[in-house]
């Protein structure tokens, strides 16, 4: 398993020296809200999702910690969830701490 570091000021080396998984991505540069695993259909892959104050979405490779995918936001990111639209295609949704979906 490899630890995402919620903070930049998080990654820890404890390596001798040598990058860790966790220092491979830019973490988040505020508190996480929530994170949601997922695998990709037809061997695609397993990912964890994760939100935060910051105001970003974050992707990452849950086999070797690196960051895959960001999206910024205006403001923070109190809560995400995977779904999908009524054609079956997956689809985000994010509850912003202002209110706005």
């Amino acid at each position: 398993a490899h630890l995402i570091p919620a903070n930049k000021n998080d990654r820890g080396n404890q390596n001798n020296g040598n990058p860790t998984p966790a220092q491979k991505g830019p973490g988040h540069s505020g508190p996480i809200n929530e994170i949601v695993p997922f695998e990709l259909p037809n061997d695609g892959g397993s990912f964890i999702m994760s939100s935060s104050n910051d105001g970003t979405v974050k992707v990452w490779n849950a086999t070797n910690g690196d960051c895959v995918a960001s999206e910024s936001n205006p403001c923070g990111v109190t809560s995400i969830s995977l779904t999908a639209d009524i054609k079956g295609k997956p689809m985000l949704l994010s509850g912003l701490l202002n209110g706005d979906i």
